[in-house]
């Protein structure tokens, strides 16, 4: 008979849990009062020269109001609010690859993300609709009707075919390819009045730097041609947006971020119709890489993205993902189902190998920024996205995140110009917004990620509470996890005292009764422990 590992006694966990609920009833209350707060600050007129301030009074073409450099979904959702403010001023858009081009990450769009999509305008054979509207239209998403989680113990709460994920809260998450979505997304920012799109432009980063004398940035850009990186364009600007991802090379070299991308995700594609997924998006819970966790999406041309997600505050490093997968699909009795049918291996797996989208069928890696950076604003300066560390720390969810970030910054800037005010003073409104929208709830992230990790029994009863009360559960699971709701809702009665009753449960069937787990509790363990202290736990090589 197997036994569950990872626990010698189950009073100090009672207790710990205890004392960690008691706290975070009291952040509860202090977060859900600043989240009251998000439109309280304003910016104060400043002192700098209103015709000095104006592209409309510059004559040189190279001039831009605004440069925001990275055109991912949070560099794209600036410019297009930017342009779309109609406040005349001209937004200059860097993407340093040319559209097509892939992004590693885990292709989920939660609720937030999805009602900016549905508010962006885009133009195409004279029709205009919003990105969301001709996404779907296109058949180029994947709602999430069926979906849920598998606890570390096996436990799964995924809903039945006759029911569907959201029916009760109208939760919304869509699978959607990052390698489609955003080129969308910046062929509609620059559809915008004064938005214009550079592609194939690279920034060198080290030579980025502020005029006090013009008060205007100067970015110089390399444009690569026939294999050779060449030197093309100086642009200048009054506002510089880092948009440029989770390396943040351009944060750290302006001294606003000083460490690591602290996380990782994988990235992968089943090709469509080789799978036996049934379900549209499932998140598998196991020891070795919590808080971290797989997942399965399934996509509208039938592939199925499985990605694994390495998070702060665990043992696992990205050095264990190629190996844990290989584990995860060959032993776990979900996965092995899912994608093998419960018969082959996973050598036997056919992988997307589109070369002409960067799929070649191996297993791809990228960092994450999770929790937010301490300092996100200067003078003339703000950055956002991933650079910006807007990830939850929890989920490892930062698309949405980054994209209400970008349409708050981009309210920020407006507002600067029209107070002639780019002082760090000014800039430093945006930080306090996006703090006060979601990043606060990054705290109870941290929390809860540290929780799971130290005690994975919490994820066992919420998951067996899951099953016993449907759909519901999974409505409100879904509004909490994808940020629609904050982390302190798991606080709420309803679901802390039948949680709290489940945990019990799960103590006495566990530790007293033994009774074995539904799924190996040693699936990449080895892996971890030979790599976990290899680099100090640097997440990604």
């Amino acid at each position: 008979m197997m036994r569950s590992v990872g626990y010698s006694s189950y009073s100090p966990s009672l207790g710990l849990m205890a004392t960690a609920a008691t706290l975070l009833v009291v952040v509860r209350k202090v977060l859900l009062s600043k989240r009251d707060q998000a439109d309280a600050v304003s910016i104060p007129r400043g002192t700098e020269d209103p015709n000095d301030t104006n592209s409309s009074s510059n004559d040189d073409d190279d001039y831009y109001d605004v440069i925001v450099v990275g055109a991912g979904p949070a560099g794209s959702t600036a410019s297009y609010y930017l342009g779309h403010a109609g406040e005349n001023l001209k937004i200059l858009l860097l993407e340093r690859k040319t559209f097509p081009r892939v992004k590693y990450c885990g292709d989920a769009w939660c609720h937030q993300a999805l009602d900016i999509l549905d508010d962006m305008e885009y133009h195409e054979d004279n029709k205009t609709k919003s990105v969301l509207q001709h996404l779907e239209d296109e058949q180029l998403c994947r709602p999430v009707q069926r979906g849920g989680f598998v606890s570390p113990r096996g436990y799964e709460c995924i809903n039945t075919e006759g029911a569907s994920y959201g029916s009760v809260a109208k939760v919304k998450t869509y699978a959607m390819k990052r390698v489609i979505v955003d080129e969308i997304m910046a062929r509609a920012a620059a559809q915008q009045p004064g938005v214009t799109l550079r592609e194939n432009s690279n920034v060198i980063v080290s030579e980025v730097s502020f005029s006090s004398d013009t008060k205007c940035w100067q970015v110089p850009t390399t444009t690569n041609t026939n294999s050779k990186e060449t030197k093309t364009k100086v642009y200048k600007g009054r506002v510089l947006v880092a948009a440029d991802g989770a390396t943040s090379y351009l944060a750290r070299q302006l001294g606003l971020v000083a460490t690591d991308a602290d996380a990782v995700c994988s990235h992968r594609y089943v090709v469509g119709h080789t799978h036996n997924f049934t379900a549209d998006g499932v998140m598998f819970f196991n020891r070795a890489v919590l808080p971290g966790y797989s997942a399965l999406f399934k996509h509208s041309n039938d592939d199925v993205y499985l990605g694994t997600y390495i998070l702060p505050g665990g043992k696992a490093t990205s050095r264990c993902i190629a190996g844990f997968e290989q584990d995860l699909v060959n032993r776990h009795p979900y996965v092995q189902g899912a994608l093998l049918g419960g018969s082959n291996s996973y050598e036997s797996t056919q992988w997307r190998t589109d070369l002409s989208q960067g799929e070649n069928g191996k297993l791809k890696v990228a960092p994450i920024r999770c929790g937010g950076e301490a300092q996100t604003y200067g003078d003339h300066l703000v950055v956002i996205g991933d650079a910006a560390g807007q990830t939850d720390p929890m989920t490892g969810e930062g698309i949405h995140t980054a994209m209400v970030a970008a349409k708050l910054a981009a309210q920020t800037i407006v507002e600067m110009f029209a107070a002639h005010n780019f002082s760090s003073t000014a800039s430093q409104v945006y930080q306090q917004r996006w703090k006060n929208a979601f990043g606060d709830d990054f705290h109870l992230s941290a929390i809860g990620a540290r929780l799971i990790t130290k005690f994975p029994i919490v994820l066992d009863a919420a998951c067996a509470y899951g099953q016993a009360s449907g759909q519901a559960f999974l409505d409100e699971f879904g509004l909490i996890m994808t940020g629609v709701k904050p982390k302190s809702d798991f606080l709420q009665v309803k679901l802390a005292v039948p949680i709290t009753f489940y945990l019990l449960r799960e103590i006495v069937l566990q530790y007293i009764l033994r009774q074995p787990p539904l799924v190996p509790q040693d699936i990449g363990t080895a892996l971890v422990e030979k790599y976990c202290h290899s680099n100090n736990n640097k997440q990604s090589e």
